[in-house]
């Protein structure tokens, strides 16, 4: 058998058709598509504009054109080339899945026998495929344009084989196989290889070999086609990609998530739907698991299988927020879910699949009904009951909380006129109708003494669907209270009678106050007249009036709480009014945005007087307190000198004249002779001496320790001083004096100065101290004491526990002073305050 550009591409899979200058189809191997017809009716609508704008820039312009698209139905990969040809455009279809096809019967044209020979080989050289034709040896008898391109112009590839115009080995042998099993079975075979050309061209290719019978019905040629498929190659590399991203996103959603076709096959799923729908297949097209689900509308009532969210997305319909949906478990656990669903729709806008996500929500309705149980109110559900005509003419129990239940019972399901007759009487069956047939809410009180109860409540009304939700709450102890408030007020008007008191209201947006009888009683003013803010102020005396203005303000402002005292000229005499006054709040404590202001205004003239006279009884008191103290002070330290004074002077004129005359003795002693041991003697009498020198000077520090004359004569800063030289320079003793007075009282100065000597005695005797520093400063009528040294500090208990410093808190105590230590090793502080009467004094 001849071969001829006919016969190839009789054998290629590849769909063509050949039209003339006005589109017209001249030559096609299309079934359905006749000679003479126009060639918009090859392609499908979706790509139909695209595509005839690429015939008409063939016809037109002379221009080549393509388009990918993907099949309907198949969804394949599609590629449409448009060529434009000496006749007119030559349109090709190649379908990426590469499948043989059948030859189509001859088509018969217009061009005559020449045509094949004439029409046929231009329209393979214009296809951007690859064609070509081996022969038994596997040789190359024929190769296209495209194929050309590929292996280099310079290089004739007629009657060579694969290997000898550059294939590898591996590839070749694969290639060889193919053509010779093509050989052998007479039937077509398929696949994909990647290949390098000579020229540099690296990609994925995909190829048919399919037989070319000769006239005795055995294989003559082998003829094939490929096409360049790294596009499309790359595509699903990228789309795998995409799919695991987006499947390892989808894992770890806290919810079931689905894609399935129309048919309600899974396309894809996570982990969590597949808990969920074990089977792929979702539950309203599937008959063995159907029994798995139940939908449920927004008033609980069941949902047949064409309402799940599923069934509705594959309608067109997008089902969110979702519904609710019970799934039981094979297990036999169940779990609450809110399913939700929406279509996915295609190019020409049908459903080809939909997107369902499952969301377990048991964990949710169980926290929603323990709240929605925890309530005290009662919260009640109804649906409504109509008649032919639609008219209400009862409501049905849907739900009930806890509350509701401990007083109804178990109602679901039942009819409230049946069950609750007295609501006509009430006029609550009326309510119901009105929310159901308006839409408006409504709130009312009730006193309601039918069935089982017997009592106030509050109960607010909205529209549910074809029904009411209500809120019931029993208010029968509040109405109790506002009973007893009444009965409250009145004795409230008694008491302002009696006590000298009024109450009052106070409207912030209209200036006026509202006051009780006792208010007017107060004021001298007729009962009932009318109160403003100018009538207060021209009551108030004249100390008063910037004060009331402020608290008119204040009032004005209407949140904030006042408590305060004005004084009011009332029948020509001050009268002072404890004035209190705070806004009105609400249920929660808030401020009622000025909505009134209460308050009470108590006559306290009398509680001021009885004040007044109680002020001037407790200072008369402490000074006469004050006085005897400071007696009692004086009267001691007179006692304590006195005997100090007289010990002094028997020390001094007693013991010291006696030690002076032993003195004076031992010294003739020392000067005798003729004695036998004379040396002895001496020594002895030296030794007696120096003690009987040292019990004299002892004798002296004592004298004056006991009296310190100097304190007398000099005063207190000299006294100190003289104090403080008698220590050194065995010790490093500093003062500080600051803005002491020229003379202060005795008693006084003899308690400071004996303090400073007691804390010196501590610091130099038991604290083992080197250096001692001490500062006396007059300031605000007080003197402040600072005495601080770099001993061993005060042992566990010495602060409280010593004598010196006792003496020193009950002086203290009897002047209203007071005494401070801190203590650590090498860091003693004693601060000492003691008050004084304020007078003028001279700086020293």
């Amino acid at each position: 058998m001849p071969l001829s550009a006919e016969s190839i591409l009789a054998k290629l899979p590849i769909t063509y058709c050949a039209i003339d200058k006005h589109g017209l189809v001249s030559h096609s191997n299309i079934p359905s598509l006749q000679a003479g017809s126009h060639i918009d009716a090859s392609f499908e609508t979706a790509i139909r504009k695209k595509a005839m704008l690429l015939v008409e820039n063939a016809l037109k312009l002379g221009l080549y054109g393509e388009l990918n698209y993907h099949q309907s139905g198949s969804g394949r990969l599609t590629y449409l080339t448009v060529a434009p040809t000496v006749y007119g455009a030559l349109v090709s279809f190649f379908d990426t899945g590469i499948q043989p096809i059948q030859p189509t019967p001859e088509i018969q044209t217009d061009f005559g026998e020449n045509y094949p020979e004439t029409f046929y080989g231009p329209i393979l050289d214009s296809l951007p495929d690859y064609v070509f034709v081996f022969d038994r040896q596997g040789k190359f008898v024929y190769v296209n344009s495209s194929m050309r391109r590929l292996y280099g112009y310079d290089l004739d590839v007629i009657g060579k084989g694969l290997l000898e115009i550059g294939y590898p080995d591996e590839l070749a042998t694969l290639l060889n196989g193919y053509i010779s099993d093509v050989f052998t079975t007479g039937k077509a075979v398929s696949d994909e290889v990647y290949y390098t050309s000579r020229t540099g061209f690296s990609a994925y290719f995909d190829f048919i070999y399919s037989p070319v019978l000769g006239r005795d019905n055995k294989v003559a040629y082998v003829a094939g086609v490929s096409r360049d498929t790294t596009s499309r190659k790359l595509t699903e590399q990228k789309l795998a990609e995409s799919r695991a991203r987006l499947s390892a996103v989808l894992e770890i959603l806290p919810a079931g998530i689905a894609i399935t076709d129309k048919d309600g096959e899974f396309l894809f799923s996570n982990t969590e739907m597949d808990r969920f729908v074990p089977r792929r297949i979702m539950p309203s097209t599937d008959d063995t698991r159907l029994s798995d689900w139940q939908a449920f509308d927004t008033l609980g009532k069941p949902l047949p299988r064409s309402e799940f969210p599923g069934a509705r997305a594959l309608r067109g319909e997008h089902v969110k927020p979702g519904i609710d949906m019970l799934y039981t478990h094979p297990a036999g656990n169940r779990i609450w879910t809110k399913v939700s669903a929406i279509p996915l729709i295609d190019d020409r806008g049908l459903v080809n699949g939909q997107v369902t996500l499952v969301h377990d929500v048991s964990e949710l309705k169980d926290t929603i009904r323990a709240a929605f149980d925890s309530v005290t109110e009662m919260i009640q559900v109804f649906k409504a009951l109509r008649d032919d005509d639609g008219r209400i003419i009862d409501f049905i129990w849907v739900l009930n909380n806890a509350s509701s239940e401990k007083i109804y019972g178990d109602v679901i399901g039942k009819r409230l006129l049946e069950n609750n007759p007295g609501v006509v009487k009430a006029g609550i069956f009326d309510h119901f109708i009105e929310v159901v047939e308006s839409g408006r809410a409504v709130q009312y009180e009730k006193n309601y003494v039918s069935e089982m109860f017997d009592g106030w409540f509050h109960q607010s009304v909205v529209k549910l669907g074809d029904g009411v939700a209500t809120t019931t709450t029993d208010i029968t102890s509040r109405k109790k209270t506002e009973v007893q408030m009444q009965r409250n007020l009145m004795l409230l008007n008694r008491a302002e009678s009696i006590g000298k008191s009024g109450s009052w209201e106070y409207d912030p947006a209209s200036g006026i106050f509202h006051w009780s009888a006792g208010m007017y009683h107060l004021f001298g003013i007729t009962p009932g007249s009318s109160v403003t803010e100018d009538i207060l102020l021209e009551k108030a005396t004249k100390g008063s009036k910037k004060k009331l203005v402020e608290i008119i303000r204040a009032l004005r402002k209407g949140n904030e709480d006042i408590d305060t005292v004005i004084e009011f000229n009332i029948n020509g005499k001050p009268i002072a009014h404890q004035l209190t006054a705070y806004p009105v709040t609400n249920l929660k404590g808030q401020h009622q945005n000025s909505s009134a202001i209460m308050g009470i205004n108590i006559d306290i003239s009398k509680k001021l007087e009885l004040e007044q006279n109680n002020r001037r009884l407790v200072r008369e008191r402490y000074e006469l307190k004050e006085k005897q103290r400071l007696d009692l002070l004086t009267s001691i330290l007179d006692v304590q000198e006195e005997e100090r004074s007289r010990l002094a002077d028997s020390l001094h004129n007693g013991l010291s004249q006696t030690l002076y005359g032993m003195l004076f003795t031992l010294k003739a002693l020392s000067l005798a002779h003729g004695t036998d041991n004379f040396q002895e003697i001496t020594s002895q009498l030296a030794s007696l001496k120096e003690m009987l020198a040292n019990a004299i000077s002892e004798a002296r520090r004592i004298s004056h320790e006991l009296t310190p004359n100097i304190l007398q004569l000099f005063g207190l800063r000299a006294a100190i001083e003289k104090m403080c030289t008698t220590y050194e320079p065995s010790f490093s003793i500093t003062r500080t004096f600051e803005n002491l007075p020229a003379k202060s009282q005795p008693y006084l100065e003899m308690v400071i100065y004996r303090t400073i000597q007691e804390l010196l005695l501590n610091a130099v005797r038991h604290a083992g101290a080197k250096s001692i520093a001490i500062r006396l400063e007059y300031a605000a009528n007080r003197f402040d004491i600072r005495v601080s040294d770099d001993g061993n500090g005060f042992a566990d208990g010495a602060k409280t526990s010593g004598i010196g410093l006792a003496t020193i808190r009950q002086r203290l105590k009897l002047l209203n002073g007071s005494l401070s230590i801190s203590s650590s090793k090498g860091n003693t502080v004693v601060k000492v305050s003691i008050p004084d009467k304020p007078r003028s004094r001279e700086k020293s």
